[in-house]
């Protein structure tokens, strides 16, 4: 077209050229123009499609989030650890909301709290001269069978008060549970040496009589002659008293057919093994 116009001018071409040159140029502009509209429409379609599939995945994550969701729902997880009770409900049962399925209590398998009372005169007999709560003291467990567990514990804290109504201090031990043999709610006995007596003189129980509020008992001398002793005893040690005044070691004292035996009678003692 750049090159027929100025032959128009010249007329070295025919009107008729002209017009068939320009006809050729506007029909290829549209063709260029149409061209570029479809690529667009083309670009918009594909841009088009590609978020509409990037919406379907995000959809489709979403879905797989919900559906995630609802299978959690369908297993219910204990957020600690323990030692699970029996079922409460059955499968197909509704449950409401503070509904529990079973009791799971706390349990921790590296170690285990056992809570017991002591007397205030024992609280005071311990913390006396300022030993309140020795932290290296060894506890032991008495099992329910009287058996002995076999970790010693150690101690762990006390409470801050007496209890007004029965007159015990409450006192937290700790004890390693790795077998997992210990249960919450599971009966025991404490035991610690709270004082250590060196060479202690040991009577046993029933040997010890009291008469208005002293404690007394039968000693047989050398002649095999009875006599009262008034002695003073301490702490009990499974089936005797520790014997603070009124004894000394190798002295004997009567302890069966006691209500037989009075003071100034002359007796044939039998010695008992085990006896003071």
């Amino acid at each position: 077209m750049t090159a027929i116009t100025p032959l128009a001018k010249e007329n070295a071409v025919t009107q008729i050229d002209l017009d068939t040159a320009r006809a050729k140029r506007d029909s290829a502009t549209a063709e260029v123009t149409a061209s570029k509209a479809n690529l667009t429409n083309q670009i918009a379609a594909v841009k088009y499609t590609i978020e509409k599939a990037v919406a379907l995945v995000e959809s489709a994550k979403a879905d797989v989030s919900q559906a995630e969701l609802n299978l959690s729902y369908c297993t219910i997880h204990s957020p600690i650890n323990g030692i699970i009770g029996i079922q409460q409900v059955n499968a197909g049962n509704l449950v409401g909301k503070n509904e529990p399925l079973c009791l799971l209590p706390s349990h921790n398998p590296i170690r285990f709290y056992v809570d017991f009372n002591i007397s205030e005169a024992y609280l005071l007999e311990v913390t006396k001269g300022g030993r309140a709560a020795r932290k290296g003291v060894a506890f032991q467990l008495v099992l329910s069978d009287n058996s002995v567990y076999e970790h010693d514990g150690t101690f762990s804290v006390a409470d801050r008060t007496v209890d007004p109504t029965t007159g015990t201090l409450l006192v937290r031990a700790t004890f390693p549970n790795s077998g997992g043999r210990l249960r919450p709610g599971q009966f025991a006995r404490v035991r610690v040496a709270a004082e250590e007596r060196a060479d202690a003189i040991l009577v046993p129980q029933v040997a010890v009589q009291e008469l208005q509020s002293a404690k007394y008992v039968l000693v047989v001398d050398s002649d095999n002659k009875v006599s009262q002793r008034t002695v003073k005893v301490g702490d009990r040690y499974e089936a005797t008293y520790v014997v603070l005044e009124g004894l000394k070691p190798g002295e004997r004292v009567v302890i069966e057919g006691i209500q037989k035996v009075r003071p100034g009678m002359v007796v044939t003692p039998t010695l008992k093994t085990g006896g003071v």
